[in-house]
């Protein structure tokens, strides 16, 4: 089967999703997806990640492909969170802080940074992306591969509450995150006269949601509160969805 693959040119172009940038595919057979799946990989010239993309002999959905390879890296332990929010809600603070670092030296993140931590068997790959407003454009470059999408909001900035539901809103249409779970962080819930998760739960409009798993907690970037647990509960998500007890 797999000699016949490789000898095989495809006669009709194969599936490509809205990749941003210029793509280099190269053909190649997967034997850890489906025996009968090609796979395509795609090399961001400029980006900072690569990307793949499965394609069957027979037309198949580009979430269902997204899906298979997700699968297949989780039960290699291996997950890659995506953390975003607007600028100012802490989300720097919250990885410093579960990483065990100073988070009193904490500056705006312009770009990006990748932090790695094994939680409970799992590798975790952390993607804190800046959140300022001229930046959020480029968060499409970081969708690839996502396993849990975590939203961190300010639960002292009732003033942006509603910016924060349209970003939130208009990431879930992203068919790279299709298939991705979602865990909201309600950060600064330390300071007195924060909103409540009842108020980020109805100002977000997370009952609403029906196309990602999601779930809401409190934290505290400077006390440490819930950050653990929300790990937690991203790996026993992926657990479920594995049907790895």
């Amino acid at each position: 089967m797999r000699e016949r693959v490789e000898r095989t040119r495809p006669t009709q172009p194969f599936l490509q999703s809205s990749f941003v940038g210029e793509c280099k595919y190269n053909l190649a057979y997967n034997r850890k997806a489906r025996d009968s799946l090609f796979v395509l990989s795609g090399c961001y010239f400029g980006s900072p990640f690569s990307s793949s993309l499965s394609a069957p002999l027979e037309p198949y959905s580009a979430v269902g492909m997204l899906s298979i390879l997700r699968k297949a890296r989780l039960k290699d332990k291996e997950m890659r969170i995506l953390m975003l929010g607007l600028d100012n809600s802490g989300k720097t603070s919250i990885v410093k802080n579960i990483m065990g670092e100073d988070i009193n030296t904490v500056s705006p993140t312009l770009g990006f940074i990748i932090k790695t931590i094994d939680y409970d068997g799992y590798k975790l790959n952390i993607w804190d992306v800046g959140g300022q407003k001229t930046l959020r454009t480029y968060w499409k470059n970081y969708f690839e591969k996502t396993d849990t999408l975590i939203w961190v909001v300010d639960g002292t900035d009732r003033e942006r509450i509603d910016d924060c539901r349209q970003e939130l809103e208009g990431l879930l249409l992203q068919e790279r995150l299709m298939g991705a779970s979602l865990l909201v962080f309600k950060n600064k819930s330390d300071v007195a006269g924060c909103m409540s998760s009842e108020e980020i739960r109805k100002a977000l409009r997370l009952d609403a949601i029906h196309t990602h798993r999601w779930n809401i907690m409190e934290c505290s970037a400077l006390t440490g509160l819930n950050l653990q647990e929300g790990l937690q509960w991203v790996v026993q998500d992926a657990k479920d969805r594995l049907f790895l007890y």
